[in-house]
């Protein structure tokens, strides 16, 4: 979020704004060798299937500690923590594996074994055109269920997933608010073309993940995450860098609920900003670096070639009153991010419907640097025949993003923000880094609007064969408005005041028709689908 030049980097060390993060573990097995005697051991170890391969990953907490003291085992499986005493315990956990609580009882030593989760193994993943059960998968998929994020404040389905699935790298380039992240299924597939994996949304292929804002989080239900070519089998050359399948919510059967949800995260710095704040040793370092440099000193109480008055420093030290905190004229002190959200479904033997509204704001770092959204979500399923069901859904978003980012909180202490007549202070005609001055007289926003319509309907034909036609259809439009004054930016001084519009928008309108075939015998099932896409 922080943008810092060559100046910037060499006078201070800037802090990362503090985030909020979310972990969640999952679950093992164990045995171990022995240690006597009580205070602080070192536990050491190795995490391994049930068929004798390690595990990487795997989470090893210290039981009850106060913030979590805890490790990961590395590529050889192979772990070690410090624990406070010989009767300590370590919880062990891990994506689809049973959760183990291991006492250390003075051993140093242990050797885990982990089983498989049945229940996770039982649980039906979407795949695409279809489902199946996670025991029955060929291919390497990952799922996301709502109570893993129904806690996590993200503006996007990106934001969700960041930590979520071994392979999937969400990669955020700053903490602009709004800002696209970048997602990457196994890393990058191509030199020139997207490296971004596909982003459906109940069936509708909207196109590469990073920027889904359109969907409210409020509203998913789970998301599957295919990471290989099963991926291609199902979506053709769009899904080869991976797919993403989202879920939303649906109403529940013989059910009305109405719900509201309101959410209010805090942000700060982590520790202060590490800047030069006294006057007299920036006047003294710099004075002897010019002298070191063959230079006359700047600090000696004189106006420079370039018209500026710099003080001397026992000017500096004595009657110099002057001393601005440009940090606290350019940051705020705990940006706000809001979430409200309300929902209404309610169903019966023949219809239901879902309806959502989703206010979301997210203050940045800087000030008047903002991102604000708001959307309407639309769920309609009705029973025609016993046999003919129909779907509809609609996704209303409008969002706007005020860019006001990279001011110039290095500027010198010794200048000040006004001139005695109440104009900007500014040290020559070129002073394009007064940070209150571009903030109050310059313009960058953009506008967005998106419309997702999708239409569905389901015929089972028989009780082993349905048939699917959908129709989707994908409307966008953002506006970009830029002003830059001619007296405080570069841009506006050469171009005797500059500004831009840019509008961009777009269609997508998507038809697919699929069949699904499944037919039990026993213990074992037979099926296969087959589809015409447009």
């Amino acid at each position: 979020r922080m943008k810092m030049n060559r100046r910037t980097r060499k006078f201070m060390n800037l802090p990362l704004p503090l985030m909020l993060l979310t972990f969640r573990f999952y679950s093992m097995t164990v045995q171990a060798e022995s240690h006597q005697g009580s205070g602080k051991i070192t536990v050491k170890g190795v995490v391994k299937d049930t068929w004798g391969e390690p595990l990487m990953g795997v989470s090893v907490l210290l039981k009850g500690s106060n913030p979590p003291v805890g490790v990961i085992t590395d590529i050889d499986g192979n772990f070690s923590i410090e624990t406070p005493s010989a009767s300590s315990v370590l919880e062990f956990s891990y994506i689809g594996m049973t959760r183990q609580e291991v006492a250390v009882n003075g051993r140093t030593t242990l050797n885990i074994i982990m089983d498989e989760d049945a229940i996770a193994l039982g649980e039906t993943v979407v795949i695409g055109y279809g489902s199946v059960k996670k025991s029955d998968l060929t291919g390497s998929v990952a799922s996301v269920k709502t109570e893993a994020i129904k806690d996590i404040p993200a503006n996007s389905i990106e934001g969700l997933l960041q930590g979520r699935a071994a392979g999937l790298q969400v990669i955020n380039s700053s903490q602009d608010p709004g800002l696209a992240a970048t997602v990457r299924i196994r890393g990058n597939s191509s030199l020139r073309g997207s490296n971004s994996p596909l982003i459906v949304v109940d069936g509708f292929p909207l196109g590469d993940a990073g920027d889904l804002k359109q969907v409210n989080t409020d509203d998913i239900v789970s998301m599957e995450i295919l990471k290989d070519a099963s991926a291609s089998a199902i979506y053709g050359s769009r899904g080869a860098n991976g797919v993403i399948i989202v879920t939303t919510r649906r109403a529940k059967q013989g059910s009305t609920t109405v719900s509201v949800k309101q959410q209010l995260t805090f942000s700060q710095f982590s520790s202060k900003l590490d800047l030069w704040r006294d006057p007299v040793l920036i006047a003294m370092l710099n004075n002897e670096s010019r002298v070191n440099g063959g230079l006359q000193p700047l600090y000696i109480g004189a106006i420079n070639s370039a018209g500026v008055y710099f003080p001397s420093i026992e000017e500096l030290q004595t009657t110099w009153t002057t001393n601005t905190r440009w940090d606290d004229l350019v940051f705020r002190d705990a940006p706000v991010s809001n979430n409200t959200t309300f929902s209404v479904s309610s169903s019966n033997d023949k219809t239901s419907f879902s309806l959502s509204g989703n206010y979301f704001t997210d203050q940045g770092v800087y000030v008047n640097d903002d991102y604000t959204k708001g959307g309407i979500n639309l769920n309609v399923d009705h029973k025609i025949y016993e046999n003919v069901k129909a779907r509809f859904s609609n996704i209303l978003y409008s969002g706007s993003r005020d860019n006001n980012g990279g001011q110039a909180y290095w500027r010198n202490p010794i200048y000040p923000v006004y001139n005695e007549d109440g104009t900007y202070y500014q040290t020559t005609s070129t002073d394009y880094d007064h940070p209150i001055a571009i903030r109050e007289n310059s313009y960058d926003k953009t506008k967005m609007f998106d419309n997702i319509t999708s239409g569905a309907v389901e015929w089972d034909i028989l009780p082993v064969l349905k048939l699917t036609s959908q129709l989707n259809y994908k409307y966008g439009k953002s506006t970009n408005d830029q002003y830059r004054p001619q007296k405080y930016t570069q841009i506006g001084t050469e171009n005797g005041g500059w500004g831009v519009i840019k509008n961009t928008e777009s269609q997508n309108i998507v038809s697919e028709t699929f069949a699904n075939y499944l037919q039990p015998f026993g213990k074992h099932d037979v099926g296969g689908n087959g589809r015409t896409f447009v």
